[in-house]
């Protein structure tokens, strides 16, 4: 029997994988925070702090809710925020693009370098699944736990967006330049000023650290990746969002 629920699962990734490629469908879904009353889209980049993005947005309507890594994940806003507070999924960009028509985007963006050394010190860990098996495509990329630092890289500037596991994808995907068209607004707010400001949700200023990695980039690797110009391609629009990122005056609840 396990031998055949695997035989389906590397059939359904087969299909995903030549489906993402021809454009149709993202092999890993776009998710989103909604808040339907501000009309206020908030992205889910991974690495770039998402499992504190949806703590902190969480608590803007329950201030006592407390979660831990991964289990953030598996909590549905909905439900613990008196249906103040939406996810949702699109499975293509034009979905989520039209979503997006006439809303408030915010963006919350990571360092590059930083984001990206830590999805490889998160895929060396293997602490958990949700880096285990990258949106199941591990039969076509082959992560594993004892590949090299320079082999990871070779291995995720090759891989477009579309067919790209959550992880790795660039955070500008989320803020393509149709979005940035249909939007009523749209903001680029760096990581650490969103988690943690002087303007807090609540007015008070709070620093929450999910998932955080206590092992800093260092000169070597980012000195590789600086002068890596496959690197630099791939990742050249999330330099730029970097750039303008601003930090994030969230205004209080209204009464």
């Amino acid at each position: 029997m396990s031998n055949f629920k695997a035989l389906i699962r590397d059939l359904k990734n087969t299909v995903d994988f030549f489906t993402a490629w021809a454009g149709n469908r993202l092999v890993d879904p776009i998710e989103i925070f909604y808040e339907p009353l501000e009309g206020n889209v908030f992205p889910i980049i991974s690495k770039s702090g998402n499992s504190s993005v949806k703590l902190k947005l969480i608590r803007k309507y329950n201030e006592n809710f407390n979660s831990k890594f991964p289990e953030i994940h598996e909590v549905d806003p909905y439900d613990v925020t008196k249906f103040q507070l939406k996810r949702l999924f699109f499975y293509s960009l034009r979905d989520y693009s039209s979503f997006c028509e006439g809303k408030n985007v915010v963006i919350v963006v990571r360092n590059p370098y930083k984001r990206f050394y830590s999805l490889f010190l998160s895929i060396k860990s293997s602490r958990n699944h949700l880096y285990r098996y990258p949106a199941g495509m591990e039969r076509f990329f082959n992560f594993n736990a004892s590949m090299s630092f320079d082999n990871f890289t070779r291995k995720i500037v090759r891989i477009p967006d579309a067919i790209a596991d959550r992880h790795f994808r660039s955070q500008s995907f989320y803020l393509c330049e149709d979005i940035k068209l249909k939007a009523h607004s749209f903001e680029v707010v760096e990581m650490k000023s969103f988690l943690g400001n002087e303007n807090d949700f609540n007015g008070q200023s709070e620093s929450i650290h999910l998932n955080r990695s206590k092992q800093e980039l260092p000169v070597g690797i980012y000195d590789r990746l600086r002068s890596n110009p496959d690197f630099l391609r791939r990742y050249k629009a999330d330099f730029e969002l970097y750039r303008i990122s601003t930090t994030f005056p969230m205004p209080p609840l209204k009464n």
